[in-house]
């Protein structure tokens, strides 16, 4: 949901800003709503050498976790300049072939837009550059393996039960990961509503 026209900003932070408004009910009478704005992200699955590179990363307000190349869309950037950026940063990788898979609002009170997508045939070009408050490892995983790391699937959105249990959908994810398709499987998947 859109922030309305009317709300005004009761909180403002670096990434957060908190919006009240007043809601009219369907009785006629109203109510205060809040929701938050989140400044909008990208996550980016990125292939090298026919392996899916998952960070092994840790952050001084969030434990030790694996995951997939992320980071917060800078005012007047475009979201692949943004992954393009973020990929780079991360893991000092850089790749020619971009394929964007999807745009989703992960929460339901939150104005919050992630933009998912494939980066392949990655390559090596420069060591990272991380910021203070980042420690990253950057592994390969082999997409068999990937597709193991149910959490991260999770987190960029992939239904769970529509991918594994239908073969079809798998066969077609696996091969676009690969490079072996350019069908963009993201399209028939259900992203879930947090």
């Amino acid at each position: 949901m859109k922030i309305p026209e009317n709300a005004k900003v009761v909180f403002s932070g670096n990434k957060f800003k908190v919006y009240g408004w007043d809601q009219k009910m369907f009785d006629g009478s109203y109510r205060e709503f809040e929701r938050i704005s989140w400044a909008y992200g990208v996550m980016v699955i990125a292939v090298s050498d026919g392996k899916v590179i998952v960070l092994d990363e840790e952050q001084p307000t969030r434990p030790r976790s694996l995951g997939v190349i992320g980071g917060t869309i800078e005012e007047g950037e475009k979201p692949i300049e943004t992954a393009k950026r973020e990929l780079l940063e991360e893991t000092g990788y850089e790749s020619d072939d971009w394929v964007p898979l999807k745009e989703y609002e992960p929460y339901v009170f939150v104005d919050f837009k992630i933009h998912l997508f494939l980066a392949r045939n990655c390559r090596k070009v420069k060591e990272q550059e991380l910021d203070g408050g980042e420690k990253i490892t950057v592994t390969k995983q082999s997409i068999e393996d990937f597709m193991g790391l149910y959490r991260i699937l999770r987190v960029i959105g992939l239904d769970m039960a529509t991918i594994f249990y239908n073969a079809e959908k798998k066969r077609k994810f696996i091969e676009l990961l690969s490079g072996v398709s350019n069908e963009n499987v993201f399209s028939e998947l259900d992203f879930p509503i947090v």
